[in-house]
């Protein structure tokens, strides 16, 4: 850039018909290579007394290309480059990343949206869907029909299979010596050659014998007791084993025996009770009777209850 013409100091005249500036004040940069000077010319406009003057900023030569031109390409990076290209490259890269219109649209021309990796579980509701016609998009679980089998490999993630109809289709192994054509989902036992212990909550399969069928629990270990009702009605109790699995107990001489599961009900008579009658015996069996007492009283005295108690 050329440098600033330099005008006659205040005072001196001029030609009237040549333009010179009058320089009433002057700046230089030297170290942006900026120079601004404010002057007047013979031809200024006057204003109340007062003569306007034109500010002119120019830039020295090898300065300018610092701001670079308008057709600079675009640097996008913190590499070097002109302003005019950053400016350029901050508009290029908005553009790449800015959906072209608002509101809804597809995937591909939408700002991406990932969660979080450490994202708290998030609640995902539907519309009700339970005894009415499913509306308003509701989360439903489902599953998927295939013309054939699916392979799933070890941890791979599969849907509910369903059949042709939409219904779930459920199937079981073999479990008999006998061929299931279908493969039907099937409630079955297992046989052991030796008995299982399953500690208490313990999941377990019915057990059968070695021709598949259920074993019923058998009770094996008789508790005996011999209960005196030494004087007549009066209550008198004898607690049972837990797990009993058969009960008897009947009168040893010839008298009618009142009993109930409740206290304070067989002394002096009050419903609800039960009557043994003499020379008759109570058979309780396929029980599993826990944490339970016997009440017993008779309106003879000195009767004897004779108990058994299987497990």
């Amino acid at each position: 850039m050329a440098d600033i013409p330099q005008a006659p100091l205040e005072g001196t005249s001029a030609a009237s018909t040549e333009e010179r500036p009058m320089l009433f004040m002057t700046e230089d940069d030297g170290a942006a290579g900026l120079r601004a000077a404010l002057f007047t010319t013979t031809e200024s406009t006057v204003t109340n007394g007062q003569r306007l003057g034109v500010l002119s900023i120019g830039v020295d030569d090898g300065n300018d290309t610092v701001a670079g031109a308008t057709t600079d390409a675009a640097v996008t990076t913190d590499v070097a480059g002109t302003l005019s290209a950053k400016l350029r490259g901050l508009v290029k890269w908005c553009a790449e990343r800015m959906p072209a219109n608002l509101g809804q649209t597809t995937m591909a021309a939408s700002l991406p949206v990932v969660v979080a990796s450490d994202q708290s579980d998030l609640e995902v509701v539907g519309a009700a869907a339970e005894n009415a016609a499913a509306s308003g998009n509701p989360v439903l679980v489902g599953g998927r029909y295939d013309n054939g089998v699916r392979t799933l490999d070890d941890g791979d993630v599969g849907a509910l299979a369903l059949d042709s109809a939409g219904r779930l289709h459920v199937v079981g192994q073999q479990l008999d010596t006998f061929a299931v054509v279908t493969k039907p989902f099937m409630v079955a036992g297992r046989y052991d050659s030796m008995p299982r212990t399953i500690s208490d909550g313990g999941a377990g399969i019915f057990a059968t014998d070695v021709m598949g069928r259920i074993i019923k629990s058998v009770p094996v270990t008789p508790n005996e007791y011999n209960v005196t009702l030494t004087n007549a009605d009066q209550e008198y109790y004898q607690m049972i084993p837990d797990n009993c699995r058969r009960l008897v107990f009947r009168c040893r001489t010839d008298y009618d025996v009142r009993f109930a599961w409740t206290n304070n009900k067989v002394a002096s008579p009050t419903p609800p009770y039960q009557t043994l009658k003499a020379g008759s015996e109570y058979v309780l069996t396929e029980s599993f009777l826990r944490n339970k007492t016997l009440y017993l009283a008779s309106s003879q005295a000195g009767v004897v209850v004779e108990i058994e108690a299987w497990t």
